[in-house]
Formats: structure tokens, sequence, C-alpha cells
């Protein structure tokens, strides 16, 4: 398989790090959603963003960051999101590396 894109990979992140918000009320919005397993950068990776309901409850027991790599890095993305919303690339650029070593299948292996 080809190396993935932080744009590939995460097509709504990257907008809104690139584009960056509108207002302060998607601001609010961005940073709910960039601390939930399912909107988050690496729940996006793994596919999670576009979800029915059912799949989600499965997913409250199921979800993928058993990969301690994805946990750590994906709080470390909100993190400095939510107190900078600069500097984030470094992170992310992590995660993507490590995405594609590790779970360019989707799964870890």
């Amino acid at each position: 398989m080809t190396y993935q894109t932080f744009t590939e990979l995460c097509p709504v992140w990257s907008k809104r790090v690139l584009e960056g918000p509108a207002s302060d009320v998607e601001l609010r919005q961005w940073l709910q959603e960039i601390h939930s397993f399912q909107f988050c950068i690496t729940g996006e990776a793994f596919g999670h963003r576009n979800i029915g309901e059912e799949q989600k409850k499965k997913m409250e027991i199921d979800f993928m960051p058993r990969c301690d790599s994805c946990y750590r890095l994906s709080n470390e993305i909100a993190k400095v999101y939510t107190v900078y919303r600069k500097g984030v690339m470094e992170p992310i650029e992590l995660f993507i590396d490590h995405y594609n070593t590790v779970h360019q299948d989707g799964v870890k292996k």
C-alpha cells in the first residue's frame, strides 16, 4: 500500500487545521469533537466519523485505541489544538507516520 497523507486519512480535520474556524461557535464545536473518539483525528483516520448509531454503541466497547501510540498521539493532538491551535502539525505528522507504518490496513499489526 502507498503512504496516505493527512488530507487522505482525515479530510475533515485537515481542512479544519489548514483553514481554521469561521466563528467562535464553530471553534467550540471542534474543541468538543477533537476529544470525542468518533470525531477526533485518529477516529477519522480509522473511519469512525461516518458511522451509524448501532455501530457507535458497539465501538464504545470495541474502539481502536487499544494501540498505546494512537491513544497517546490522539491525546497530544487534542491537547495542543485545544490550548494553542498552533504547532498541531507536529503531533499530527507523528500520528500519520505511525498510522502508515502500523495500521495501514486500518487495524493494528
